[in-house]
């Protein structure tokens, strides 16, 4: 038979619009509808490839997400051929997450590595919001899983806490070891960690303190 049409391009102007309209709605999520990756996620990627270069930061991340996630290999493929199989059993799994080789500047974090001498190395995977969902995906890449949290106290303020994953963190310890005297430490709202960080709940790291440009916020590190 014949073969298919090629795919339409959307007029550059449309395209424009409408993956600004995507920007809005992936600022403060995961995905187009909430955390989980949908039909309409692959269905808009694939109409706006042209555009997402000249795209936000918010776009390019989505993008790679959405790619990461959507062409992972799925439990349910087809049994590969002896020779792959043992090719993919050789390589080392690195649950699902893939190497990014080129980040655009507009990433400000890879930006601000980049300028002090650390290019770091990038991989795009799918959503890990949790420990557990960190564990699971990313815990065969090089490096120590952590926790961060965003703690806040009327009097002493903010302090973004970057743990090992499967330490115990005691609260009043913890104020009592950073010297803080009253201190009643609690979970920041999410409205306060877009704020100030930049980021959802479950996507905080310590290199959202770039984001705090007021510098209102203290960066506590555990061993």
């Amino acid at each position: 038979g014949a073969p298919p049409p090629p795919p339409a391009v959307l007029p550059r102007d449309v395209g424009v619009r409408i993956a600004a309209a995507v920007g809005e709605r992936v600022a403060s999520s995961t995905f187009l509808v909430g955390q989980r990756l949908s039909l309409a996620d692959l269905i808009m990627l694939e109409g706006l490839r042209p555009f997402v270069d000249g795209a936000g930061r918010d776009v390019q991340r989505w993008a790679v997400t959405v790619d990461a996630v959507g062409f992972s290999p799925s439990p349910t493929a087809p049994t590969p051929a002896p020779a792959a199989a043992a090719t993919a059993a050789a390589a080392p799994s690195t649950g699902g997450a893939r190497e990014v080789a080129e980040v655009e500047d507009s990433n400000a974090a890879v930006a601000l590595l980049r300028e002090l001498g650390h290019p770091p190395v990038v991989y795009a995977h799918p959503p890990a919001l949790t420990v557990e969902e960190q564990q699971r995906l990313l815990g065969a890449l090089p490096g120590t899983l952590t926790k961060n949290l965003l703690l806040r106290d009327k009097k002493h303020g903010l302090f973004l806490v970057v743990a090992r994953a499967d330490a115990e963190v005691d609260l009043r310890q913890l104020a009592t070891t950073l010297g803080l005297s009253g201190a009643k430490l609690r979970l920041a709202a999410e409205d306060i960690l877009m704020d100030k960080l930049g980021v959802v709940r479950g996507a905080a790291s310590v290199l959202a303190v770039i984001n705090d440009t007021a510098g209102g916020g203290n960066l506590v590190v555990g061993s």
